[in-house]
């Protein structure tokens, strides 16, 4: 292979693990914390959601909400419509629809990040430190930019992922928007991004010590090989493992 086809195969190689990683990393820290109901539980005590719902006591509401999470999961799960308007159970089918589709993604997205690797298992490393480094930089700008334009990305969000407007609730009307105010979903955001930063730069830290353990294996090789030639005149192909 011509040394210009390696080059270009090596740079599609990369582009397919930080792609797959990158879609793997955006979606897998917000599944994560909706399988959590006691984060929206302490996030509701310090954002005052609980105030939204005058009369009503802490545990009857955190009831509720667990409602939301199992349908969010299972859309044959119950839902009180005497609670919540008709309005939240339709978009809420949506969101069990969304959710169903993002775990379908996160799944095609590591499979196509391992067999990538499986497929240039010499390089792996290399290649995982390089996606790693550009993935590091592209959440840093993603983080700027969401802490900017968060109302903003919050809404072509769901311009893009529903294709109706049943997420536009009415707060007077809505227990869903009660529970869930923008607050919330930003706060969801910011975690997110930051915990992927964060287990980049962990990746990122181990790929780097992995690859300095192989080079001084390497050169203890290498240098065992000479120090064997030099004084008994023969080849030695020692493995060091």
């Amino acid at each position: 292979m011509k040394e210009s086809d390696q080059g270009k195969t090596k740079a599609v190689n990369i582009l397919i693990s930080s792609a797959s990683l990158f879609i793997a990393l955006l979606i897998l820290p917000p599944l994560i914390i909706i399988k959590l109901p006691q984060y929206f539980f302490a996030r509701f005590s310090a954002l005052n959601v609980y105030d939204n719902f005058p009369g009503l006591n802490h545990a009857f509401l955190n009831s509720k909400f667990q409602e939301i999470l199992m349908f969010v999961h299972n859309s044959n799960a119950d839902f009180d419509i005497s609670f919540f308007s008709v309005k939240d159970y339709l978009h809420m089918l949506d969101v069990s629809q969304l959710t169903i589709y993002a775990h379908l993604v996160l799944i095609i997205a590591l499979i196509t990040f391992l067999l990538n690797l499986l497929a240039n298992k010499s390089k792996a490393l290399v290649m995982i430190k390089t996606s790693v480094h550009y993935l590091l930089a592209l959440f840093f700008v993603l983080a700027i930019i969401t802490s900017l334009l968060f109302r903003q990305l919050f809404i072509i969000f769901h311009q893009i992922s529903f294709s109706n407007d049943y997420w536009l609730l009415d707060p007077k009307r809505s227990m869903l928007i009660r529970f869930l105010p923008e607050e919330v979903f930003e706060e969801i955001v910011v975690i997110s991004i930051l915990s992927t930063i964060s287990l980049l730069v962990i990746i990122y830290f181990f790929v780097i010590l992995r690859l300095q353990w192989i080079k001084k294996l390497q050169n203890k090789k290498k240098n065992f090989n000479y120090w064997w030639t030099l004084n008994t005149g023969t080849c030695c192909n020692f493995r060091i493992t």
